[in-house]
């Protein structure tokens, strides 16, 4: 009778809250909504705002720009010019366009930059902040008569440090609207400008509706899990989900889930906003050129066959040693295993591909860039259920917010790479194992064994993983009453391990290679590891702790551990965690090629340290609910503020910069590079190599070879190491100066050709 009555109870209340809803939400929904379309509809109608940029990949603004765009703010630091310009020691630029002054008044500039800059308006000298020197700061007014007034600005870099930063604003209340006026590439009106004057307002109204619904949303959300939970909340109050304070529990639960929610709903919808539209680089290109070629032409099918391949090998009267023409005619990412057949594979193992397949079997490749951010999605949620329902819901929060909101798992979801995949298997392994200790079942070590298997089928390094699950079983066997009991545990990991793990890695080198005894990846493209590495790598990735999860974050987890090693009953815990932290960290200080994201799989063991760390805390203040809020909020909000205020990755541009160069170069194109080597071939299927790691004579006799082949080769100087590969061997004669014409700049990359009259 109780039950039936609290279920009518629910739905009495409900229908209050959906009536609260209709009556609260229409209008602030309403009020966003327009504010929003009418913003968007005069960005629309309206012409670009910012100056006509030209960057030049020297000191002197001479030569062609090495890159041109709309700027509608002037202010850019080192990295951001050199990434323009593709060139770290010296360059320039220059703005031109226009300012409108709306009435006679005095208007202020100031530029700060180091190296030099000048300020001209109309033609005439106005700041002359010039020569090399450090960061220096210059301002100086003048009085504007009303209209546009023809802007330039000059800056160079002389090397070492580098950045600009332009304001111009005028007295009065136009300072207190727009401290900084906007910019015009051509003469604007007034009403352009007026409407400039009007749409920040019209943001801050925005913000604002977004700030109220959502506002009423958080009251709505909390009355319908208050609501919703009424039914249930026996089971809360029993002890499933255990709470370390003396107050109410029902308004401990609630708060601390509406929290999660808020910080879930940013972090979803920045990961959204910053989804990766292009492949970039070596891993991203590798899985989705895995994933395309098995949706094409099975399962296993990951390798392609450049006919290419086998006629330079063919060509050469002497041929080189195999090594030397492996790498220069590898794609990055990928690897020629076969010369004489033209057979190329990913020198990655296969496990993300298998995971992108069937999306892109289904939906085509543009479904992939959602697969990741979905998967984070779902282990977001799972952390915070897990740490909820076996700890505390607080742990839950700050448990999902130290493993998820952080720099390179916010990288890692909007870009295809293993580093989410390995996190989530690894972690999930692990939490099938620990469960299986206090509640044996044989399908949850199953379920562990397919996890940890499958993650080695993502990256072979997950076998580092091996050692912290090693823990768990001997915590399990000293807990087996008998030793059967724990065999079958045992029996059945390796059950899930082997079906999982090593016989689809069997089957994939074995179609391959031919061999089951061989891992897809080559000597030669793998990491060097050498005992002097040891210092230099420590150093490293004690820095990449710090850096990912910042000073506060490294200390809660020492805090966190701390409280796990004084007290007998979860000390276990703290040494599960250390142990797999310390496993993959020893694992790669000895590499020579170093990322920070290498450390990702360890990073669900350091978050459980860090919700420990905050529950020692609370644990001071569990009298004061206030106060417990308090820190929820900041230790479960801090690691979201300190990542997302450092990630700067945005959308890339590789797709585009591989299609313009589809549309630059000839139709029978050989095509040498970098970073784009893979993506070129890829998204044009213009055959494409990666020529820095070969040696000269090499890469000349190919290139003679392939002209000879009446082929078009060109040069696509995507990087650093191209640009002074290709230097060295102009500069050499290997190709001759006066056999290189450029074609054009795309995206700042200079692409050359070489011409026929070569072959001599």
């Amino acid at each position: 009778m109780n039950i039936d009555f609290n279920e009518r109870n629910v739905c009495s209340r409900l229908e209050r809250i959906l009536a609260a809803v209709q009556k609260r939400f229409f209008w602030a929904a309403a009020l966003a909504l327009g504010l929003f379309l009418l913003i968007l509809a005069a960005h629309k109608a309206t012409p670009p705002r910012g100056l006509n940029g030209r960057y030049y990949a020297n000191d002197s603004w001479t030569g062609d720009p090495a890159w041109t765009s709309v700027d509608p703010v002037i202010r850019f630091t080192k990295r951001e010019l050199v990434d323009r310009v593709n060139d770290p020691n010296r360059s320039s630029a220059v703005w031109e366009g226009f300012i409108f002054a709306p009435r006679r008044a005095t208007y202020k500039f100031v530029i700060s930059s180091d190296d030099g800059s000048s300020v001209f308006i109309d033609d005439t000298l106005l700041i002359d902040n010039k020569g090399i020197h450090p960061l220096r700061k210059m301002e100086k007014e003048t009085v504007l008569s009303p209209g546009n007034h023809r802007l330039l600005i000059r800056y160079f870099d002389g090397g070492g440090d580098g950045s600009l930063d332009f304001r111009w604003t005028a007295r009065g209340v136009l300072k207190f609207l727009a401290p900084n006026l906007p910019l015009y590439p051509k003469p604007a009106g007034l009403g352009v400008f007026v409407l400039d004057l009007v749409l920040p307002i019209a943001k801050i109204l925005l913000v604002a509706g977004f700030c109220l619904v959502g506002g009423i949303l958080l009251i709505l959300i909390s009355r319908l899990v208050g609501a919703a939970a009424a039914p249930f909340y026996s089971k809360f109050a029993a002890g499933e989900v255990k709470i370390l304070s003396r107050a109410p529990k029902k308004v401990l639960f609630i708060f601390p889930l509406v929290l999660f929610l808020v910080l879930a709903g940013i972090y979803e919808a920045r990961i959204f906003a910053y989804r990766s539209t292009a492949v970039s680089g070596c891993d991203t290109y590798s899985y989705l050129q895995g994933a395309d070629l098995m949706a094409r032409n099975g399962f296993l099918r990951s390798e392609y066959v450049d006919p290419l391949i086998p006629e330079i090998y063919g060509s050469f009267e002497e041929k080189p040693p195999d090594d030397k023409l492996i790498f220069l005619l590898s794609p990055h990412g990928h690897y020629v295993y076969d010369l004489k057949k033209g057979a190329v594979y990913s020198v990655f193992p296969p496990g993300v591909s298998m995971l992108l397949y069937p999306f892109v079997k289904i939906s085509g490749r543009a479904s992939a860039f959602y697969v990741l951010p979905i998967l984070n999605i779902l282990l977001l949620f799972l952390f915070f259920f897990w740490g909820s329902k076996y700890v505390d819901v607080f742990f839950g929060v700050c448990l999902s917010a130290a493993a998820m909101f952080n720099i390179h798992t916010f990288e890692n979801t909007v870009l295809i790479m293993s580093d989410l995949p390995s996190l989530a298997l690894l972690a999930l392994s692990a939490f099938l194992l620990y469960k299986s200790i206090k509640a044996p079942r044989l399908y949850a070590t199953f379920l562990a064994g397919a996890c940890f298997g499958f993650s080695l089928v993502v990256r072979y390094s997950n076998v580092m993983g091996a050692f912290p699950l090693a823990y768990l079983f001997w915590l399990k066997f000293r807990q087996a009453r008998r030793p059967g009991e724990f065999l079958k545990s045992a029996a059945s990991f390796g059950a899930g391990a082997f079906l999982f793990g090593l016989l689809p890695l069997g089957l994939y080198t074995q179609h391959l290679l031919g061999t089951v005894f061989r891992l897809v990846y080559e000597p030669i493209t793998q990491s060097r590891m050498a005992l002097k590495n040891i210092w230099p790598g420590a150093l490293f990735y004690l820095k990449s702790i710090l850096h990912t999860f910042g000073a506060p974050g490294a200390a809660l987890m020492l805090v966190g551990l701390g409280s796990c090693l004084v007290r007998r009953k979860v000390r276990s815990v703290g040494l599960i965690c250390v142990l797999a932290f310390l496993s993959f960290f020893a694992f790669y200080v000895v590499q020579s090629i170093r990322h920070e994201r290498y450390l990702m799989p360890a990073y669900p063991f350091l978050a459980v340290l860090y919700g420990l760390g905050v529950l020692a805390i609370a644990k001071k203040f569990d009298k004061s609910l206030v106060a417990k809020f308090l820190i929820a909020a900041l230790c479960a909000g801090y690691p979201l503020l300190y990542s997302l205020n450092r990630y700067t990755l945005g959308i890339t541009y590789q797709e585009a910069t591989c299609l313009s160069v589809g549309d630059n170069v000839a139709s029978d194109a050989v095509v040498f590079c970098d970073e784009l080597s893979g993506p070129v071939r890829f998204y044009t299927g213009i055959p494409s190599y990666r020529f820095i790691w070969t040696d000269e004579p090499t890469l000349k006799k190919t290139v003679l070879i392939l002209i000879e082949k009446k082929k078009a080769v060109y040069f696509l100087l995507d990087s650093a190491p191209a640009l002074d590969r290709f230097s060295a061997l102009t500069g050499a004669g290997v190709i001759p100066k006066e056999n290189i014409e450029l074609v054009t700049k795309i995206h700042g990359f200079p692409l050359y050709r070489c011409r026929s009259n070569e072959r001599r």
